[in-house]
């Protein structure tokens, strides 16, 4: 009976010390092996299944083929080198500008001085002709929502830093000239920079949080939430717009 007690109090020891040596030790990734698996081309799918879903299917590209406005030119966006101004990066930035200040006007009685939006957000381009409600979904296919931010005198100075460092995003209502490394020239709605001036920008929720590095608006002054998904700002833009027809502008531009 003791022999018995002894062994499993033995085995107990035994088992608790591989245990505890086990929860305590680091594994770390030293490698990852990827395997190509086939699967049969002749997979076909259940037809009650497929009959099923088709009319929803149906239903969903009919409404996303939908024309809802037309441009006269080509709307492409470019992401790289110093001529980053684009024909959509200006469009989608005024419209933001445009929707979002009737949302702010009629929540909060107020309105945003500029809009900021970022180059990598915008995933595709339009081409010439109609605009489709699939077309929205593919150059914005994230729920970003619309916010506007209150930023201090600092902060506004930051975003310019930024805008200069990165040769410039997508903005509105604000312009930018570029000398010898610096901003040398800079308009707010018509008007010269007041370094002193509080500003209201809109944006993302996605760049408010520090999407592309734009730290400038966390812990702002002031947050309204305008419960509006940036998508469903260029859908109620483009429904109410026959057509469009962008030029550039120059808001972001270098001295020569």
């Amino acid at each position: 009976m003791k022999i018995e007690i002894k062994s499993k109090l033995y085995f107990a020891i035994i088992f608790a010390s591989i245990l505890f040596s086990c929860n305590n030790k680091v594994y770390k990734v030293t490698g990852v092996e990827t395997k190509y698996i086939k699967i049969s081309e002749d997979l076909k799918g259940v037809e009650e299944i497929e009959n099923f879903i088709k009319p929803y299917h149906d239903t969903v590209e009919m409404k996303l083929n939908k024309t809802i406005s037309y441009t006269k030119g080509n709307l492409w966006t470019k992401r790289k080198g110093k001529k980053t101004e684009s024909p959509l990066g200006n469009l989608l930035s005024d419209l933001v500008l445009e929707q979002a200040n009737i949302r702010y006007d009629s929540l909060f009685s107020n309105k945003a001085d500029i809009s900021v939006l970022n180059k990598g957000g915008i995933r595709t381009s339009i081409g010439k002709g109609d605009i489709t409600l699939r077309q929205m979904f593919e150059i914005m296919p994230f729920n970003n929502t619309l916010l506007v931010v209150t930023i201090s005198p600092a902060k506004m100075e930051e975003l310019i830093e930024y805008m200069v460092k990165s040769n410039g995003h997508p903005m509105a209502n604000i312009k930018i000239k570029v000398a010898n490394g610096k901003a040398s020239d800079i308009k707010i709605g018509g008007h010269n920079y007041d370094e002193n001036k509080n500003y209201k920008i809109v944006t993302t929720d996605y760049l408010q949080h520090g999407g592309d590095k734009m730290y400038f608006f966390s812990n702002p002054i002031k947050i309204d939430t305008l419960n509006y998904l940036m998508r469903d700002a260029m859908i109620d833009y483009f429904e109410k717009t026959d057509t469009v027809d962008v030029k550039l502008d120059g808001r972001f531009s270098y001295a020569k």
